[in-house]
């Protein structure tokens, strides 16, 4: 969610400063069990036991004291993410909504979801467009790199509830965006990945490296590595960014890519990359970025770009 916080000028005029914080009303439960999920153990990490799940008490309260929190006029922007937020029945969304226009008081209220997409139907998708919903949607590329690490509780792959997912959004003229980790399988592959994201019809693509060191405890091991078999090699993202720039951003004279550094559990850093294309190397960015933080700190880099037409 997006908040405001007051400031007070020289001249006495207060002032907002923007940030944001993501929901999670269903914490980390999850109807999918991906290899690479940092966020899947973290209720029994944190001592709980069972679901977690937001009470309608807390719902009212969260968003009563949120849209408060702006000032009139201005925008709320409601995230709700997960786990998988869409575990929780269609009747909480409607209740948040409900809730937003009882206080949103003048403001403008927008709300995203994040979604694996595999829960999606006919009735979450008219709740959707009806309110205006954008959506993200999890997917690595298509069934054969999607399924090598995302999988359902049973093993399989999701790849085919995914797009059953993104099939019923384009069905209803639903607004949505797609998230994929780059990791060792997809890294190799970084035009046949553009091509596969343009082809079902996706307008933006934010993507994130996966790098994860191995616990002590872990059944991995390797002398000659200290990170998780499915990590992408710097080099190998350095290709994938740079490949990917130089055959669709050529366009733009200067390059202006987000990129989000999220030291977990709980800080994240904005920063804009803006330089001359002749003039990037993205090896000597990711290099930078990664020796910058203790050896422990886990790191997501995520890259948003908008797909050509």
């Amino acid at each position: 969610m997006s908040c405001f916080i007051n400031n007070t000028s020289e001249n006495g005029v207060n002032q907002f400063a923007p940030f944001s914080i993501i929901a999670k009303p269903v914490g980390s439960t999850c109807n999918l069990r991906c290899k690479y999920c940092y966020y899947i153990d973290k209720a029994s990490e944190l001592g709980y036991s069972g679901k977690t799940i937001m009470t309608l008490e807390t719902l009212e309260n969260y968003i009563k004291k949120y849209i408060l929190s702006h000032p009139e006029g201005h925008r709320v922007d409601f995230i709700w993410h997960g786990g998988e937020a869409t575990i929780l029945p269609l009747g909480f969304y409607k209740k948040a909504v409900e809730l937003q226009i009882k206080y949103s008081s003048n403001r403008i209220i927008s709300n995203s979801l994040q979604t694996n997409g595999t829960l999606l139907n006919d009735e979450w998708c008219r709740f959707l467009k009806k309110n205006n919903w954008l959506v993200g949607i999890s997917i690595d590329g298509d069934m054969d790199v999607h399924d090598e690490y995302r999988k359902t509780e049973t093993g399989k792959g999701s790849f085919l509830r995914v797009m059953r997912g993104i099939r019923l959004l384009n069905r209803y003229g639903i607004e949505w965006n797609a998230m994929a980790v780059v990791n060792d399988y997809n890294s190799e592959y970084p035009l046949d990945f553009y091509h596969f994201f343009k082809g079902i019809g996706c307008k933006y693509l934010q993507f994130t490296p996966i790098v994860e060191r191995f616990e002590q405890n872990s059944t991995y091991s390797d002398a000659n590595s200290d990170i998780m078999p499915f990590s992408v090699k710097p080099e190998k993202w350095g290709h994938f960014l740079n490949l990917m720039s130089e055959k669709y951003l050529y366009r733009y004279s200067m390059l202006h890519l987000p990129i989000g550094l999220k030291l977990f559990p709980d800080s994240v850093l904005w920063a804009i990359i803006v330089a001359p294309l002749w003039s990037w190397n993205i090896m000597e960015i990711f290099s930078l970025v990664t020796i910058s933080y203790p050896i422990n700190t886990e790191l997501e880099i995520l890259t948003r770009i908008q797909l050509e037409k």
